[in-house]
């Protein structure tokens, strides 16, 4: 049975552009025609080092992918050295594939706001509370 997935493939830094254009050869070779979208994010800056690195370069794919071809594309993906890390992501639809660039602007369209909230509460919690006295 057919689902859609994303793909995210996280490649080394230390390569070149040639090497890393290969290397989107080589994974579009594995996923074949089971490509609907790709996101090139480009070079990030990682959470945390890995294998050494503080950035890496970020692709991402929406497939519409056999259930029963994902443990030979995860094998294939695992062996390959450059191929610093990947995950797969189930999707519910097609639709569900948002590209870096777009969430980025989404972000940065709603982030003064979310800040300008943020302040409000921090006013709110700074101010003194009344109390009243029983007897």
């Amino acid at each position: 049975m057919k689902k859609f997935y994303e793909l995210v493939c996280v490649i080394d830094a230390r390569l070149s552009m040639d090497e890393i254009r290969g290397q989107f050869t080589m994974i579009e070779g594995l996923i074949g025609d089971t490509k609907v979208a790709i996101d090139d994010m480009g070079l990030l800056p990682l959470a945390y080092p890995l294998k050494g690195q503080q950035q890496a370069y970020f692709i991402s794919y929406a497939l519409h992918i056999e259930t029963d071809l994902l443990t030979e594309l995860k094998h294939a993906l695992s062996i390959e050295k450059s191929v610093m890390k990947f995950h797969l992501f189930w999707l519910k639809s097609a639709e569900s594939f948002l590209k870096f660039a777009d969430l980025k602007k989404a972000y940065a369209d709603i982030a003064p706001k979310v800040e300008e909230i943020e302040e409000e509460e921090e006013e709110e919690e700074s101010k003194p509370v009344l109390q009243v006295e029983s007897s």
